[in-house]
Order: C-alpha cells, then structure tokens, then sequence
C-alpha cells in the first residue's frame, strides 16, 4: 500500500460528511427548487474527478451514461416541475395549522 491511498480514503471520507452536512444546510437557507437540482449534479463532478486519478481507475462507457443520465434525470425534473399554488381564490393558503 503506497502513502497516497490512505490519505485519498481519508479526503474522501471528509469530503463526504461535508456534503452530508451542507445539504441539510443549503436546504435550510435556500429554496429546495434550487438546492436540490444542484445536489442532484453530484455524480457529475465525482465522474470528472475520475480523470483525475487516471492510472487508479478508467471509468467504463456504462458509468459515464449513467451519471449522464442521472444529471439528466434530475434536469428534466426540474424543468418539468410546476410551483405549488400560493394563493387560491386571491386567499393564501396556511402552510401549517
């Protein structure tokens, strides 16, 4: 085992609870039609990092399509996506009673 394997296990594991606790936190201070859209591109930016670290892994034709087709999933989605109503009849409606 080399010295650079545990310190890329290591960075990978930071670089992951951080995204585990930023996305709650995005959640909290924006609205979910943006936070979400940009947290579905995650897989997009793991596929670019690959190139990265070319020797380690080549990715196949299959991962790259299926990140492509998450990222593009998760586009379609939200251009899909219609706002929920504020207001009925001129009245707002409550969020919680």
């Amino acid at each position: 085992m080399r010295w650079t394997e545990p310190a890329l296990f290591i960075g990978g594991g930071i670089a992951e609870n951080t995204s585990v606790f930023l996305v709650p936190l995005a959640l909290g201070l924006g609205e979910v039609s943006v936070v979400v859209p940009l947290a579905g591109t995650a897989p997009l930016f793991v596929l670019l990092m690959t190139f990265f670290w070319r020797g380690r892994e080549k990715p196949s034709w299959r991962v790259i399509m299926g990140a492509v087709l998450i990222v593009l999933g998760v586009f379609l989605l939200k251009v899909n996506s219609t706002p929920p109503p504020s207001s009925m009849d001129g009245h707002l409606i409550p969020l919680s009673s």
